[in-house]
């Protein structure tokens, strides 16, 4: 069926570039091979038109017959070949008429090129003639078939009513009791012997496993029961760096990207801060058991009660994860599955017709009680109201196909069998995408117009289409919503994906003609021809370039999938050879060298460099007429672009954002009406470069950024740019390069007036006195603004009145030295009419007042009577305000950050107002600070009640946190306090009195660092709600307090450059639950207190000091020890009884710069990781090791250029034969380098 869909797809494709072609030809040759021609495109379209009609009966009879299979296969490569002959015909049209516009003349020299038009006709009317002939030959021989002719298969006419849309089910049919033992299990019977226990749910594919954990997840028993819950999807990619990027996305609700695993392990950390969590792995199909162990390890900082929770199909990954008996998922009863069917079924009728739900309950039956087969073939079935289509289905032969060996059910087969025919080939496309891919719906609909999926009907945007398809899909089942993330306030970026079974449907619909090219030969490759190929960065060039070469007719995709990946392409003027394509992606790929052949890809309609290092693009790209999408953004060289792009008049999406070397825009942009996606518009100063007129007649949709307005010199062209006309346009970015010496600031901007649709607005770097008056009037010309940003306007006086704004959501203020006063004159901030102002910033959620160096006071609202404002302000960001005193009481405010305004002392009583405050960050504000911790704590009302987190940061005036400050804050669970010199305790009057933290009994986390004036036992802990205890660079720091040993549920302490720190209490060993130790740079300490070795849960031990002479003999009794860190100590060998630590996995040896005896280390059977790093006289390994150490998987040794170990891991040295063979080893004495091959192998800080 998927074969003779694409085939028809392709064949009415070709017959209406025929037929749009014949006129052209008529008016084109005015010879006798013109005539021949023009009776050669008549007769290439009574053939297509003889065989669309006789293809509805060969796809129902083409899975019985396997001649008739291979006939189709003929056809679609005849049709192939004719779309690629009809468009290169049409591309030598567009190229003539624009050269005959431009009056361009032909050469001599280019008589064997592809311009000469002698040679160019001679071969397109040989080729038409060949293809006519080979479709003539095909079509003969569908008399053989005894075919009979229909009206052919409807192509884009089955479309779906208005009422397509679903409703997603409040409660989920037939799970309840399977939910209610999934919980009681997570509350009640998990065995709490395991620190975080480990509960699979198994079942087959779409059974439901995510949707049961999903509901489980929400229950309220499960939130009440948890402290801290994380949902991440695993899919078929076990990558333990990327899941830890996930889960501390997922725990903290913001991005975290970049970072090595160093600083990974480290936000874990604080991510989870010693809460009991529940953490959702869905998808699961990793059956590498060291590859859990590694990330079941990072996971283990949870308390105890803390569950994973897994799904999976494999029986194999369940036991190598459990720690508890797995949930075994079993199908629907069939009266549940007819509940989920009928739901879909008879969504939009007012009854179930008796006759129908006879039928349908048989259906249900063939179902096999799974639920998403009853979803997919309800969903169908919706559209049939006759009884005959309903007893169709249920006697449709696909029932007897047996489920494949991927899991893919008749029923799903039967879905897809019923899309609407012009749906199809968008669905088989997905093939490309790997599984769990989160697919962007935007790129998604540019791929498909690329390939011609799309046609239009009327006068409907191409786009347009492709959104109606898209939810077309989405009403179907086929494709589900996964993620809808808001950029700017007004642009929603949509993400989807497909339920694992339904991409098994997809790959096996377009095995011949879709493939993911990894470390392995394309499947289908085997007599197929491929035109759709992705790779990831497993795929080797070598690879790839064979793809190409094998299906370089053939192929129409080759699109990188990992967009951020760097890769270099050596030879890219081969992958260039393939000229049928018509989507070439390759972003983050250095291309320098072969752009010169890209008018090769006559075809290509989406071509993707964005952040690759071209500098320039060649005037040949130009020549690229069929281009609807060009895509550069973050090409941080690319200077300009090719003078000739205004001939490219189908192209339709231009990104260059991010392209800052851009100094302007080539003439002729305006030509290019076709143009919806402008994303940045660079105006220059040199006489080739384009003005800002061409910017009239483009009906630019989305975002535009103008950059460069200071080269504006004249403000009617500004004028005539008609952004106001421009519905369609949202987002909106005003740049100049701040030129004092302009004096037209004021003209170009008032000339600039947006549409009233525009919803993002960024002016930046204006040099005029005051704003616009359609900004000073904002709430009348722009009243649907969501997001504002004002940057560097330094010479404005006053703000645009932005407080009637009704969907005003973020509000961004920078570096506007000229602004002194906020809300002095009530209409330049609040807006409205001074007292009658009844409502001010109603939406507003975040504020950010930046930089702003002369801002001396932001006034309250002065109004009589009843009235409200930033009544949703929850985020409030003052930075970089050196003279601002006071501002407004907010009492919404739940995130509050102040950093560097050393006079801001709010009026009084300001934080007994803040109930909501969550948050608070305190850097470099004196005067804050000592309102917050000594006048404020005077008054007895309640005070900062909601206080979660406070972190007060290098303020030298804090000397004192009081007893009544301290005990205001009840639900205060993370305290930092940094670099703050003079403060001594909680009072200045008792001398050497200790900072008394026992009032904050809701306290998990304690970090002081860089508080020098801290002295001898300086800290009265708080209770037994501590989780972790982190003191860095206290120098009078002599002795931990006596009550640490009461502290029953710590897990981490950290103790980093105490120098005078001398001893641990032996209260330590009472600690019971601690699972990990720092302690390094304390030099006072010589020793380790024996009782460590009763700290029986202890997994992660980090030592070091160049004064340790030893370490306890007790840590062999650390049964659960599995990371050993010694750093600095001057031994010359390890002590004999390291061999018996037995459960280690992980080893590390720091700067040990009189080590030189290793041998002992050959009795660590368990050792997974070695990492040995500036230990210049280690010279050799035990005798044998990689036979004593057979578990070893990763081993790095770098540091001291004098290494010797080091050299003898080279290839040339004498334990090469033994690391090489490590399947993660790095040998380099340079060790910069080595730190950064340590993250990207996985070794980070034990934090």
């Amino acid at each position: 069926m998927a074969e003779t869909i694409a085939i028809a797809a392709l064949m009415q494709v070709v017959f209406e570039k025929t037929a749009s072609l014949i006129p052209l030809l008529i008016d084109h040759f005015k010879t006798l091979r013109g005539a021949k021609v023009h009776k050669d495109m008549l007769k290439l379209k009574s053939s297509l038109s003889t065989i669309l009609a006789v293809l509805e009966d060969a796809d129902d009879q083409q899975l019985k017959n396997r001649s008739l299979r291979d006939w189709l296969m003929k056809l679609k490569d005849a049709a192939s070949d004719a779309d690629d002959i009809l468009d290169l015909f049409h591309w030598e049209f567009m190229r003539q008429e624009i050269e005959s516009r431009d009056k361009l003349t032909r050469k001599v020299s280019h008589f064997f090129s592809y311009r000469n038009p002698i040679l160019f006709h001679a071969r397109i009317c040989r080729r038409i003639g060949e293809i006519v002939e080979r479709l003539d030959s095909v079509a003969a021989e569908r008399a053989k078939f005894h075919l009979s002719t229909s009206s052919g298969l409807r192509l884009g006419k089955n479309k779906r009513t208005e009422t397509h849309s679903f409703v997603i089910e409040s409660d989920v049919v037939g799970r309840r009791e399977d939910k209610d033992k999934v919980v009681d299990v997570l509350v009640r019977s998990v065995d709490n012997r395991d620190h975080v226990s480990v509960l699979p749910i198994v079942g087959m594919g779409g059974l439901g496993k995510t949707t049961l954990a999903k509901i489980v997840y929400n229950d309220q028993r499960v939130k009440g029961h948890f402290q801290l819950l994380m949902w991440v999807c695993v899919s078929e990619e076990f990558d333990v760096k990327r899941l830890i990027q996930a889960v501390i996305e997922s725990a903290t609700g913001k991005p975290c990207h970049d970072l090595s695993m160093e600083l990974l392990q480290s936000k874990l950390k604080k991510a989870l801060g010693s809460r009991r969590y529940l953490l959702v792995l869905d998808d699961v199909w990793n059956e590498d058991e060291t590859k859990w162990r590694e990330l079941r390890v990072l996971l283990s900082q949870g308390v105890q009660g803390s569950v994973i929770m897994v799904t999976t199909r494999s029986n194999i990954v369940s036991s190598i994860m459990r720690t508890t008996d797995s949930y075994m998922l079993a199908q629907l009863s069939d009266e549940d599955c007819w509940c989920v069917f009928k739901q879909r079924a008879f969504a939009s009728g007012p009854a179930e017709p008796y006759e129908l739900v006879n039928i349908g309950k048989k259906i249900v039956k063939k179902l096999g009680g799974v639920p998403l087969a009853a979803e997919m073939v309800g969903s169908f079935m919706r559209l049939k109201t006759d009884e005959r289509e309903w007893l169709s289905v249920l006697e449709s032969e696909t029932w007897n196909l047996p489920a494949s060996k991927n899991g893919i059910l008749p029923a799903l087969r039967l879905s897809y069998d019923h899309l609407p025919s012009h749906l199809k080939e968008c669905f088989a496309y997905f093939a490309i995408f790997p599984k769990d891919y989160n697919m962007n719906k935007e790129l998604l609909i540019q791929l498909w117009m690329a390939n011609g999926f799309l046609q239009c009907e009327g006068g409907m945007e191409i786009e347009d289409k492709g959104k109606e398809m898209f939810d077309e899909l989405v009403a179907s089942s086929f494709l589900q919503i996964v993620e809808e993330n808001k950029f700017y306030g007004y642009r929603t970026t949509t993400y989807c994906k497909m339920h694992d079974l339904i991409h098994d449907l997809s790959q096996a619909i377009a095995k011949n003609v879709c493939s993911i090219l990894e470390d392995k030969e394309p499947e289908g490759s085997q007599g197929a021809k491929l035109r759709h190929v992705s790779f990831n960065g497993k795929a080797t060039e070598t690879r790839i370039g064979r793809a190409i070469c094998n299906f370089s007719k053939s192929l129409h995709t080759l699109f990188k999938l990992n967009s951020f990946h760097e890769s270099t392409v050596s030879h890219l003027h081969v992958w260039l050879k393939a000229k049928s394509l018509r989507v070439l992606a390759l972003p983050s790929v250095k291309v320098k060298e072969a752009l010169r052949d890209i008018d090769n890809l006559k075809h290509i309609r989406y071509l993707d460099l964005s952040r690759t290092d071209i500098e320039t693009l060649p005037e040949a790209t130009c020549r690229l007429f069929h281009l609807q999408t060009l895509k550069l953004e973050n090409c941080k060289n690319l200077r300009q672009l090719p003078m000739g792009i205004k001939n490219m008049e189908k192209l339709r999406h231009l990104y260059i954002g991010g392209c800052d070397a851009l100094t302007d825009m080539p003439i002729g942009m305006g030509n290019l009406t076709g143009l919806r996606t402008l994303s940045v518009y660079v105006l220059g100063n040199k006489a080739s470069s384009g003005n800002i007129r061409e910017l009239k007649h483009l009906n630019i949709r989305g975002e535009l950024q103008l950059h460069g307005l200071n080269n504006v010199k004249i403000a009617s062209d500004a004028k005539e740019a008609n952004l106001c006309s421009k519905h369609d346009l949202l987002s909106l970015h005003l740049s100049w390069n701040c030129d004092p010496s302009k004096e037209n600031f004021q003209e170009v901007i008032e000339a600039l007036q947006p549409h009233r649709n525009i919803k993002w607005l960024r002016i930046e770097e204006y040099g005029g006195a005051i704003f616009p008056d359609w900004m000073m009037q904002c709430e009348v010309h722009l009243p649907n603004l969501v997001e504002v940003y004002l940057y560097n306007c330094s010479r404005c006086d006053y703000l645009p009145s932005l407080g009637q704004l009704r969907f005003l959501e973020v509000l961004s203020i920078q570096g506007m030295a000229g602004v002194q006063h906020l809300g002095s004159n009530q209409n330049d901030f609040y807006g409205g009419q001074g007292s009658n102002i009844i409502e001010a910033f109603p939406s507003l959620k975040a504020f950010m007042l930046v930089e702003m160096a002369n801002l001396e006071e932001w006034m309250e609202l002065q109004v009589t009577g009843a009235s409200t404002y930033f009544h949703q302000l929850n985020d409030l960001e003052i930075r970089d305000c050196p003279k601002l005193r006071t501002i407004p009481h907010i009492p919404s405010i739940q995130t509050l950050r102040v950093s560097r305004c050393p006079l801001f002392r709010p009026k009084q009583g300001f934080f007994h107002k803040m109930n909501s405050l969550n948050e608070l960050y305190v850097y470099e504000c004196n005067e804050l600070v000592f309102s917050l911790t000594e006048r404020e704590p005077r008054y007895p009302r309640p005070f900062l009640r909601q206080l979660e987190s406070l972190s007060i940061e290098s303020c030298d005036e804090l000397i004192t946190l009081s007893d009544d400050f301290m005990r205001r804050l009840s639900s205060l669970k993370y305290l930092d306090i940094n670099n703050c010199n003079n403060l001594v305790g909680s009072s200045v009057v008792t001398e050497g009195r200790s900072l008394q933290l026992q009032h904050l009994t809701a306290l998990e986390r304690l970090e002081l660092s860089g508080c020098d004036k801290l002295t001898g036992n300086p800290i009265e802990l708080p209770g037994s709600s501590l989780r972790g205890l982190s003191f860095l660079n206290l120098p009078n720091l002599y002795s931990l307090s006596e009550n640490l040993e009461l502290l029953t549920n710590l897990k981490v302490i950290s103790i980093k450059s105490c120098e005078n720190l001398k001893s641990l209490p032996d209260g330590l060993a009472r600690l019971t639950a601690l699972e990990k130790l720092e302690i390094t740079n304390c030099p006072s300490m010589t020793k380790l207190p024996e009782c460590l070795g009763r700290l029986t849960n202890l997994r992660v031990l980090d030592v070091g000091s160049d004064t340790l002479l030893s370490l306890p003999r007790s840590l062999v009794h650390l049964t659960a020890l599995k990371y050993l860190a010694i750093r600095y100590v001057k031994w010359t060998s390890f002590p004999e009884w390291i061999g018996r630590l037995n459960t280690l996995t992980e080893l590390r040896i720091v700067s040990c710069s009189y080590l030189s005896y290793t041998h002992r280390l050959g009795l660590l059977t368990q050792l997974e990781r070695l990492h040995i790093m500036d230990c210049p006289l280690l010279t050799s390994f035990p005798k044998s090791f990689e036979q004593q150490l057979p578990k070893l998987r990763s081993l790095i040794i770098c540091g001291s250029s004098g290494s010797r170990l080091a050299t003898q891991c080279t290839p040339s040295g004498k334990y090469w034969h033994s690391v090489s063979g490590i399947p993660s080893g790095c040998v380099d004495r340079n060790e910069n380098r080595c730190k950064f091959m340590q993250a990207c192998m996985g070794y980070g800080s034990t934090e």
